[in-house]
């Protein structure tokens, strides 16, 4: 079977920790074949480290390179990256979330079928043998009236004293200010103009977190029909450590999904 050609678009924590060491295991499936990070430095770094020869700072030069795939592996919004990959001709693995708005959902869509390529979000907990288990298992429980699931959130420092990990970041200010701007406009197309701790809330916990447990449900028992209500619990300084909790209503049969986030607390 002939490897596929990767390339990976952000060089960051979760390709440092996953993505880059998975590729490298599997060297009869997958060969890096390029990197690209808005760091100079950390592309540098890491391109060295995994022995990839052609590293970029402009997403489309590494595009305009003989690849198979493209990993987005960058913050924020991922369709920008992943339209113009698929439109490059390049099958495309994003991490989530895939988007931030329903108009590029749509996008996204339309742009993998137009141009016969593969989309794809890395939502691993599908995979999970729990999750396969669980699948297995349903239809043998008969009629379903209330899911919860709960989120707990422990420590990343363990993740990160398990791979040798480069936090260089020589990125311009002004791309910062400009990636920052971009994001608040896509909220604000999302759910609105609300205060900034709701806006890091949708960004960081929902689609940050949450969004795998509501594409497992979707996985399990199907599409939910409306959100019921959403609630939030905890201090205003400290806007990104709320519990959360979304109930969600299936359409078949009323059952009731409850999603719950908050953090764990370590004894």
């Amino acid at each position: 079977m002939a490897r596929l050609r990767v390339g990976v678009i952000g060089c960051g924590t979760i390709a440092q920790i996953m993505h880059l060491p998975y590729l490298r295991q599997l060297p009869d499936r997958y060969a890096i074949a390029a990197l690209c990070d808005l760091s100079p430095a950390l592309v540098e770094s890491v391109g060295e480290h995994y022995h990839v020869s052609r590293r970029y700072t402009d997403y489309r030069d590494l595009l305009a390179a003989d690849l198979d795939a493209v990993i987005v592996l960058t913050a924020g919004s991922h369709a920008p990256l992943a339209l113009a990959a698929l439109r490059a001709g390049k099958h495309a693995l994003v991490e989530k979330p895939m988007c931030f708005t329903l108009r590029e959902a749509d996008e996204l869509i339309a742009a993998a079928e137009a141009n016969g390529r593969t989309l794809m979000v890395a939502y691993m907990k599908r995979y999970d043998p729990g999750y396969r288990y669980a699948q297995a298992a349903l239809p043998r429980l008969g009629e379903l009236r209330y899911i919860q699931i709960n989120t707990l959130h422990p420590s990343e420092s363990p993740y990160f004293d398990v791979h040798r990990i480069d936090r260089t970041s020589d990125i311009p200010p002004q791309i910062i200010e400009r990636l920052a701007a971009e994001r608040d406009r896509l909220v604000v197309e999302a759910i609105g103009p609300v205060a900034e701790p709701l806006r890091s809330i949708y960004c960081d916990v929902i689609l940050g977190s949450l969004v795998h447990d509501v594409n497992a449900l979707r996985g399990l028992v199907g599409e939910p029909e409306s959100v019921l209500y959403g609630h939030l619990a905890g201090r205003r300084e400290a806007a990104l450590h709320h519990d959360s909790a979304a109930p969600l209503r299936q359409p078949a049969d009323g059952v009731h999904l409850g999603l719950a986030a908050r953090p764990a607390t370590l004894l």
